[in-house]
């Protein structure tokens, strides 16, 4: 995570080494998974598309049952959800510590030297929260936020993310940051992605997913229609604060609404490195290109000096 890097952690080799790690692995996955499914289906005397299912069953019903039929099966059981447990683990730990960072980042002065007690309460609140899924019901619940916060929240945050970077703060202006912390600029393919490439897979994907979206099932179970609003409801809770955030800055910023936008989609003012010899030349490299000392300055929207976040 960017809070925990220093300013000049080479960011484009992580870039790169993190997600071919991940899709090597998940390569590697798929021959494992498929080997003992096509290895269950030989013992069935049918094929692998009779075997599979779908959802959260696939790793906690017909894999464990394949398990059992293999030499020395509780070893290979062991070894199966002690992979799923540090999977879990690694996956909360990266989400809980953007939730924490986010906002010690974003309101310091409420939680200086409050971030324990503030990690400990997020903590409890989050284990309250789980408590259902691991009730009776615990599967359906699980099956239904799964349904709809993976296919359609994910997507749609991420698909915003990439017009936010690619269009609206600037490929070239990302390029200028990274090239200021690692000094050199990455290879043109990437600002080919973030502009067009990644936004035009990740709309297709949306766009596909909620023309095939049905109902929800698990099993032989058809979910009644107050579940499934529930499931919208889920989905959307995410999503929600991007368009208020959108309202409330313009409402709240003088100008007309011509100026107002203008205004919103420069970069703030509090976004420059957290180290004060990097911000001289941060203000240097952009000042000329964006206007935004002057904008900030002497524009109709004077504001006053703040101090940095902790972070770039």
């Amino acid at each position: 995570m960017a809070s925990y890097n220093k300013f000049n952690n080479n960011v484009y080799r992580d870039a790169i080494i993190v997600p071919l790690t991940n899709c090597l692995t998940s390569f590697f996955a798929g021959f494992v998974i498929f080997s003992v499914l096509g290895f269950m289906a030989y013992e069935a005397g049918t094929t692998v598309d009779k075997i599979v299912t779908k959802g959260p069953g696939l790793a906690f019903i017909a894999y464990p049952e394949a398990l059992t039929k293999l030499p020395i099966s509780p070893l290979w059981s062991i070894m199966f959800f002690f992979t799923l447990l540090t999977i879990g683990l690694d996956s909360q730990f990266g989400m809980f510590e953007t939730l924490i960072s986010g906002f010690c980042d974003e309101f310091p002065r409420i939680f200086k030297g409050r971030k324990t007690l503030f990690t400990g309460v997020v903590c409890i609140a989050e284990l309250l929260i789980g408590l259902p899924l691991v009730t009776r019901a615990g599967m359906y619940i699980f099956q239904i936020l799964d349904w709809y916060s993976a296919a359609f929240s994910v997507v749609t945050i991420s698909l915003f993310e990439c017009i936010v970077v690619g269009w609206i703060y600037g490929a070239n202006r990302l390029y200028g940051d990274i090239e200021l912390m690692i000094g050199y600029q990455p290879n043109a393919w990437w600002k080919i992605c973030w502009m067009f490439i990644t936004p035009f897979i990740l709309l297709s994907i949306l766009i596909i997913s909620i023309v095939n979206m049905g109902a929800p099932t698990y099993g032989e179970y058809q979910y009644p229609p107050w579940a499934i609003g529930f499931g919208w409801i889920i989905a959307s809770c995410s999503i929600i604060p991007i368009p208020v955030l959108m309202i409330v800055g313009i409402a709240t910023t003088p100008g007309t609404l011509i100026q107002r936008i203008k205004f919103l989609v420069k970069p703030s003012v509090r976004w420059r490195p957290a180290e004060q010899k990097y911000q001289e030349q941060y203000e240097q490299q952009w000042a000329s290109s964006c206007g935004r000392i002057d904008h900030i300055t002497n524009g109709p929207y004077k504001m006053a000096p703040v101090e940095p976040k902790n972070g770039v």
